[in-house]
């Protein structure tokens, strides 16, 4: 009865119609963005809101940033901006910026060159190719490694952050040897990061304002669940396999059409 079932809905083009849908509910859950969820916000609003921030440093005078081509400076937690001159920096050879976790002994580091990957210096002092951005969705370009922060004067975290102009922000706990999306609530377009150690605080300059990020726990750095990633994950394999199998009996009734029916013995 169902292989009699089966060849009618071949026949009527049902099956073609059935594989053409499911292809196509493939190809749109590839072609959207992978939103990241989680049960609140990591990220609180700080101001600055539908302006492109870029953070220059911090001192002992605060966190600074540029915005609206005026320079500012705050004290940290609830202070407030003031028009202020950029901070001092040492000067660096090119765009290559690396950042030192204090809680791996200041061993460990990841840099970034301004492309969408970042490098990793182990133990041993040799670089390597920690992570490499993909594409957000299909049809998008990789994006760009912006920034990249870690809590280097006190070691309240081993966690090494990295911005970038598409993913929001990327954490990795272990050195940069795994990385995870750690940007519920930010925007996705990250222009800067700069971690206040006195605080236990991270902060974000975006393409729609400035962002923090508390530190949850000390020193351990803080976990989330999302379960929303895997769900999505499991959707598209379940999707893939639906078009296979629709695909699959096709090519079968395509083929038994073609050639006509095996002679009975």
């Amino acid at each position: 009865m169902l292989r009699d079932s089966l060849r009618r809905l071949s026949q009527s083009g049902g099956v073609a119609r059935f594989a053409a849908l499911a292809i196509l509910i493939c190809a749109i859950a590839a072609a959207l963005p992978l939103p990241v969820r989680a049960a609140s916000p990591w990220w609180e609003y700080v101001g600055f809101a539908g302006q492109r921030v870029e953070m220059t440093g911090r001192d002992l005078r605060g966190i600074h940033v540029h915005v609206a081509g005026q320079d500012m400076v705050s004290s940290g937690r609830d202070g407030e901006w003031v028009a202020a001159p950029p901070p001092v920096v040492a000067p660096r050879t090119g765009t290559f910026v690396q950042a030192v976790p204090r809680a791996l002994g200041g061993v460990v580091a990841v840099a970034f060159d301004g492309d969408g990957t970042a490098w990793r210096r182990g133990g041993d002092g040799k670089w390597a190719v920690c992570l490499i951005t993909l594409p957000a969705y299909a049809g998008a370009g990789s994006p760009n490694i912006t920034a990249v922060a870690a809590f280097e004067e006190v070691p309240l975290s081993e966690a090494v952050y990295v911005g970038t102009d598409g993913y929001g922000v990327l954490e990795s706990v272990n050195g940069g040897d795994d990385w995870f999306r750690a940007d519920p609530g930010l925007p996705s377009h990250v222009t800067s990061l700069v971690a206040d150690d006195a605080h236990a605080d991270l902060y974000a300059g975006t393409s729609d304002g400035l962002w923090v990020h508390h530190l949850q726990a000390q020193p351990a750095p803080p976990v989330y669940v999302d379960s929303a990633r895997s769900l999505r994950l499991a959707g598209i394999v379940l999707t893939s396999l639906v078009a296979f199998a629709g695909g699959v009996a096709i090519l079968r009734f395509t083929r038994r059409r073609s050639f006509g029916p095996r002679p009975s013995r």
